[in-house]
């Protein structure tokens, strides 16, 4: 039997998610100030408000160890991949190498979150204890 509040990352690895998280986080933030500042509109976007409560939230948890913030890290990793690469292939197949500079730059943005989600959801796949998450 597992106790109550076994973690399924051991110390060093719960440090580094965090810090993968909060690299994210800071991503979110940039994206979100090179979308208003290049695309002129003026509102708060609300995609990328709810990534960063995501993030915080699952940083919060994984800080706390509690089991549940494993998978919504993990659920949160997975979503953002498919959706980084989704909205990457399009672009990539329009040639956004020879667009303007702004197309660039958010190409350039999507491209960098979707890395560090891939390491994050490899470090929690494949890093993790799974028997302590189902436990």
């Amino acid at each position: 039997m597992l106790p109550p509040r076994a973690f399924p990352l051991s110390p060093a690895n719960s440090n580094r998610a965090l810090v993968l998280l909060a690299s994210y986080g800071i991503l979110v933030i940039a994206s979100a100030v090179a979308y208003i500042v290049l695309s002129g509109d003026q509102r708060p976007p609300v995609h990328f408000l709810l990534l960063l409560a995501i993030t915080s939230v699952s940083a919060w948890g994984i800080y706390a160890r509690y089991r549940w913030a494993w998978a919504v890290a993990a659920l949160l990793a997975a979503w953002q991949i498919y959706s980084g690469l989704s909205n990457m292939w399009p672009l990539i197949k329009a040639g956004v190498v020879y667009a303007p500079v702004p197309a660039q730059i958010i190409f350039g943005a999507i491209a960098l979150r979707t890395l560090v989600l891939i390491i994050l959801f490899l470090l929690l796949l494949f890093f993790s204890d799974r028997e302590n998450v189902f436990g």
